[in-house]
């Protein structure tokens, strides 16, 4: 029923068992292929039974390679699909298209991109304002390696037109048409028209006076208010003055007169002298008379202003009446006038001038009178009053001064002396509080 196989020998369906031998050549099982790497190109075929294990068959053929794969690094592999070859091959890349920004690199070899796109090396690009005549772009950035660019443009604005108004020209600045300007840019349809010049006007010189200005001869214009004009100043009065001195009686004054147009005016004006009188000389009426001496001719009479004083004590004193005006005494001996100058140490000297008389009574007594007289009158001094006269007429006698109540007072004195000059003697009189302006002064021989 069943022919002997490589396994079991021929079955009988009738006995119902095995007779004869296997047969090597007559496989029961089915067939196993196998495969084995042979070499880089090649691998064996090996075909078996699968019940005997018998090679049925052996022989070679190409290797059957899968697509190559990315291994590590630079390298790819390829396996043979059968898979109990187990040959594998190994290649580089084949680099045929470098990364750039947005892609891998490419491998010809595998067919595939592999690694990381190297994205965009940015620069960045300030923003150009656009003009009236000329386009801008907003801020952008570029690839240095690629065309990426995020650039985008803007329009030019054009003109901002603003109107303006014609100007004649005038003598000195020039006009100009209407005209248009931008309000954003240099753009102008300014057309300048030249200055007219001056239309000029000549007028005659005007020579100055004393009190009206004149002027140099000067042109003006007649469209503007041009002028060379250049005003002379007024010459001002050229005056001579003549002075009219004062007299006692009239006030003095400067006449000034101008040379070119007598013109005249005066000021300066001094009041008038008052007469001078000279030293009064008694009378035999009790009067005194002086002659002025500015040469006026006036001559003035005044009542003696007879003052007395006590000289000596109880029943031996003597009334003694002397005018330290004119000197007149009532012995008949008069007093002379001295030179003398007077000096306030206190308050401030009287009107006049200080009058000092001195010289001997009949009786003997040397007298010294002082007092200040104005016109004849005598006027009331205030204070200390230094008096200084030649120290020669006090030569040999002491000071004493006579109170209205026949008291004396020691009247001190001191002598100086300046290189080259006179000797003075001086002493102090006090009329501080004091009712009488006449000071009496007996001088007292020395011991």
């Amino acid at each position: 029923t069943t022919a002997a196989t490589c396994t079991q020998a021929a079955y009988c369906g009738d006995c119902k068992s095995n007779y004869g031998s296997k047969d090597s050549s007559n496989h029961a099982g089915d067939e196993n292929v196998l495969y084995s790497k042979k070499n880089d190109s090649e691998h064996v075929v090996t075909k078996q039974c699968d019940e005997c294990y018998e090679t049925i068959k052996q022989y070679t053929e190409d290797h059957q390679w899968s697509d190559w794969k990315y291994v590590d690094g630079e390298q790819h592999s390829r396996k043979c699909k059968m898979s109990s070859c187990g040959a594998v091959q190994y290649k580089a890349h084949t680099q045929t298209t470098a990364a750039t920004c947005t892609e891998a690199a490419y491998c010809g070899v595998c067919k595939k991109s592999y690694g990381d796109a190297l994205s965009h090396a940015t620069v960045t690009h300030s923003a150009k304002a656009p003009t009236c005549t000329s386009g801008g772009w907003y801020a952008y950035t570029t690839c240095s390696r690629c065309t990426y660019s995020t650039y985008r443009a803007r329009p030019a604005l054009g003109h901002s037109l603003e109107q303006h108004s014609a100007q004649a020209p005038t003598c000195t600045a020039v006009g100009w048409e209407a005209y248009e300007t931008c309000t954003r840019c240099r753009y102008s349809t300014y057309r300048e028209i030249t200055a007219l010049g001056h239309a000029t006007v000549t007028h005659s010189a005007q020579a100055p006076t004393c009190t009206a200005i004149g002027w140099e001869a000067y042109d003006t214009c007649s469209r503007c208010d041009l002028t060379t004009y250049k005003e002379l100043a007024a010459l001002g009065h050229s005056y001579r003055a003549v002075t009219t001195a004062p007299t006692c009686t009239r006030a003095g004054y400067t006449t000034h007169t101008c040379t070119r147009c007598r013109a005249s005016y005066r000021d300066g004006a001094v009041a008038a002298l008052g007469h001078w009188y000279g030293e009064w000389t008694p009378n035999a009426d009790g009067t005194s008379t002086a002659e002025c001496r500015r040469g006026c001719g006036r001559a003035r009479t005044v009542d003696c202003a007879s003052v007395g004083r006590l000289l000596g004590a109880g029943d031996a004193a003597l009334e003694v009446t002397l005018c330290p005006v004119c000197g007149e005494t009532g012995d008949g001996a008069p007093l002379a006038l001295v030179e003398a100058l007077a000096e306030a140490l206190t308050e401030e000297l009287p009107a006049g001038e200080v009058v000092v008389r001195m010289g001997a009574l009949a009786g003997g007594e040397t007298l010294m009178s002082v007092a200040f007289e104005h016109g004849g009158a005598l006027t009331q001094p205030t204070g200390q009053v230094r008096i200084t006269l030649p120290a020669a007429l006090m030569e040999g006698y002491t000071l004493s001064l006579l109170g209205e109540d026949g008291t004396e007072t020691e009247l001190p004195y001191e002598v100086t002396q300046a290189d080259g000059e006179e000797t003075l003697a001086s002493f102090v009189v006090d009329y501080t509080d004091a009712l009488s302006p006449v000071r009496v002064i007996r001088l007292v021989p020395a011991e």
